[in-house]
């Protein structure tokens, strides 16, 4: 059965960005002139239309879009609700014929005549129209009445035009001359809401951001070297959520204007998102905050890597290899956890292990001394046989400092080599 949402705009403005960041209610989607509509038929058993109703009152919150929403069985009829703000069909004034008419364009000259005809001879409401006998209506409204019967009645077969969201995706605002943004909590101020906006509608397509662009234009006179600037964000972690990337847009604008300083009042500033990832989407935990933990710990990762380049800040993930130090593999992405039953490792490995000397109980490394308190193992361990490496017997040695050192020595050898610390 079609069910129809139509949120229709007090004010004119574009509604490709509000209809793409509505994607994620239904598929199907088309524009009008000051109205977009949502086909939820097939989505009644995911939310209520209560509910429905909430989110997108919250959405065109975000966007600072101020619109009337109604539901009904069919486009034209839930257009009409939402324009003459009525609860029922029975209750639309006559003049909403012309939402029947052209639902998805401007109003029909011929709808007007038809109107004042109407309501010259006391057809006052769609209800009104809807009691009249059909076989009178040419005699009596000639063949406007039998159009507006037919397109009244056959409202749910109307044909949608299919809505294709634009390729670039963009969310701009243009500063009033009187407002001399010249610092970086005025830009963010302004950056706040268009990037939560761009965010939206990356959201909306089921999508995340891992590349954008921002942008400023500056004040153009004589002075300035430089009138527009850019800058690349790229996220070490796909994001949606608008909080993480503006931190790091905060962080980034606060080294690189230190170092060059804007020239002229801001007048223009512009987020595009310039490269995307599928996303996925999670269903929150009651009982536990993982995805919040999750969160932070990507949000200080993407910091890190912006900070730092993404060659110095990285995560590690198992690979398969006997010799620790060949065990791991640097990633951005996330990290599949290791089911595989080894004993314990070291989180501190040394990138190159370090000789020791035993003497006595003690093993000995340049100025430090660990006394030997308990010693576990050996745990064998083999490397790549095509790189010629050795067996290693690895021990696990408590000190009487609480210290616990990971040891190795070779077969053929006395030696002892210190190749990590356990926390």
């Amino acid at each position: 059965m079609m069910r129809v949402a139509c949120v229709f705009l007090l004010q004119e403005r574009a509604l490709e960005g509000l209809a793409e960041a509505c994607y994620r209610f239904s598929p199907q989607l088309a524009l009008g002139d000051r109205a977009f509509f949502i086909e939820i038929g097939a989505c009644r058993r995911l939310y209520s239309e209560e509910n429905l109703h909430l989110r997108l009152q919250a959405l065109l919150k975000r966007f600072d879009a101020p619109a009337r929403i109604a539901f009904a069985d069919d486009l034209p009829t839930a257009l009409a609700l939402a324009v003459y703000n009525r609860a029922t069909k029975e209750q639309l004034p006559i003049e909403a014929i012309q939402c029947y008419s052209t639902p998805f364009a401007c109003r029909s000259d011929s709808m007007v005549k038809a109107v004042q005809v109407f309501r010259k001879l006391g057809v006052v409401s769609i209800a009104d129209f809807m009691q009249l006998r059909p076989q009178g209506l040419v005699r009596r409204f000639g063949k406007e009445g039998l159009l507006v019967r037919h397109l009244l009645e056959n409202a749910a077969h109307l044909p949608w035009p299919h809505f294709i969201p634009p390729l670039q995706l963009v969310e701009a605002v243009e500063v009033d001359e009187s407002s001399a943004i010249m610092d970086l909590e005025q830009l963010l101020f302004y950056l706040k809401t268009i990037v939560d906006r761009a965010l939206l509608r990356v959201r909306g397509q089921g999508r995340l951001a891992s590349v954008l662009a921002l942008r400023i234009e500056q004040e153009r006179h004589s002075r300035v070297t430089q009138p527009k600037r850019e800058w690349s964000i790229d996220l070490a972690f796909p994001q949606g959520a608008a909080l993480v990337v503006l931190s790091i847009i905060r962080e980034r604008l606060d080294r690189d204007l230190q170092r060059s300083p804007l020239e002229a009042p801001v007048r223009k500033i512009e987020i595009e998102v310039t490269r995307t990832v599928p996303g996925q989407s999670r269903q929150r935990d009651l009982f536990t905050n993982k995805e919040e933990e999750l969160e932070s710990f990507q949000s200080i990762v993407a910091r890190l890597t912006d900070k730092l380049g993404f060659d110095r800040a990285f995560l590690a993930a198992p690979r398969e290899s006997h010799l620790p130090e060949r065990c791991w593999r640097k990633t951005l992405g996330e990290v599949a956890v290791f089911k595989a039953k080894t004993p314990p490792r070291p989180l501190r490995v040394l990138k190159k292990p370090q000789v020791l000397r035993r003497i006595d109980n003690y093993l000995v490394h340049g100025r430090r001394k660990w006394k030997i308190s308990a010693i576990r193992g050996p745990e064998r361990l083999s490397g790549d046989w095509w790189f010629g490496d050795r067996e290693r017997d690895y021990y696990r040695i408590e000190a009487e400092t609480g210290e616990e050192l990971w040891v190795f020595t070779l077969p053929e050898g006395e030696e002892y080599y210190l190749h990590g610390l356990f926390d």
